[in-house]
């Protein structure tokens, strides 16, 4: 069954979000992620998204999962890290910026709707 995953990395109080662009032209903010793969566990996938998106290194011990639900017959999770090794460049052609955001100012409206139920949640203990 196929599933995804998302991460949000977090300092000082702001959290990495990444803008966007899908094939059919609509752009959202979201944290790293996307497709888990075929023999990949969850956070294999999310460490190697992490790599591919934003060129960022992350250890499986630092991941922290999150929240999980299944988002129409898909399994998602979504995890939170504090540490990891290298800054964040956008390294695919659908990332379009990447910017940190104070915990106040997140563009909600500008991401997935559900979003703005359970990211203000994880994020919290922060």
């Amino acid at each position: 069954m196929r599933q995804t995953a998302v991460c949000f990395l977090i300092k000082n109080n702001q959290v990495l979000l990444l803008r966007v662009q899908y094939p059919d032209g609509h752009e959202i903010w979201n944290g790293s992620g996307g497709w888990v793969e075929e023999g990949e566990t969850v956070e294999q996938g999310i460490i190697r998204e992490i790599k591919e998106e934003i060129q960022i290194d992350v250890n499986k011990e630092d991941l922290k999962k999150e929240y999980e639900y299944l988002y129409g017959d898909i399994p998602f999770t979504a995890f939170t890290i504090t540490k990891w090794t290298g800054e964040p460049k956008a390294n695919e052609r659908s990332i379009k910026e990447i910017e940190w955001f104070n915990f106040n100012e997140i563009p909600y409206d500008q991401m997935i709707e559900d979003n703005k139920e359970w990211l203000p949640k994880i994020l919290a203990p922060h």
